[in-house]
Formats: structure tokens, sequence, C-alpha cells
């Protein structure tokens, strides 16, 4: 997955380096990896690569489910509250 920022407005480019700055530091199973970050200056772009997760997002399962069974509504609970935890 590759996020851009238009790093011509100063606010947008100083959230990018935040951004990266703390994705640079995290090693969660549950939270996807910085791979790398780039800018192109004659665009004023900056790249944010993240890992590749296979699956699906926590939104298509619900989605699709319409209506989660308990065990795997817990065990995705328990995997949010996991990371949230990590993160604090």
């Amino acid at each position: 997955m590759v996020k851009v920022f238009d790093i011509s407005d100063p606010s947008i480019e100083a959230a990018a380096n935040t951004e990266v700055d703390i994705l640079s530091k995290l090693k969660h199973p549950a939270i996807n990896r910085m791979k790398d970050f780039f800018v192109s200056g004659l665009q004023q772009k900056a790249y944010l690569v993240l890992e590749k997760v296979s699956g699906q997002t926590l939104q298509q399962v619900i989605k699709d489910k319409k209506r989660l069974e308990i065990t795997l509504a817990k065990k995705l609970f328990v995997q949010l509250l996991q990371a949230v935890s990590y993160l604090h």
C-alpha cells in the first residue's frame, strides 16, 4: 500500500514526517509496518510505502458478514485491544 502526501502544504509535510517517525518505531503483528518513505521534490509529493497485508480489512469483514459470530467478534476485538494497548 502506498500513501501519498501533498507536501506543498507545510502542515501536511509536518504530519507526514510525524507519521513516518511513529510508524518507523512500531513493531506489532496487528499494525502494518512501514517499508519505505521517499520524497519527490519536483512533484511536491511524499510517498509512504506500507507492507502488503493479505486478506480483508475489518471493514470488509463486517460488511460481508453483516453480523459477526460471537467467536469471530471476540477474536477481532482482542486483536484490536492488543494493538491499542501496544500503542499506549
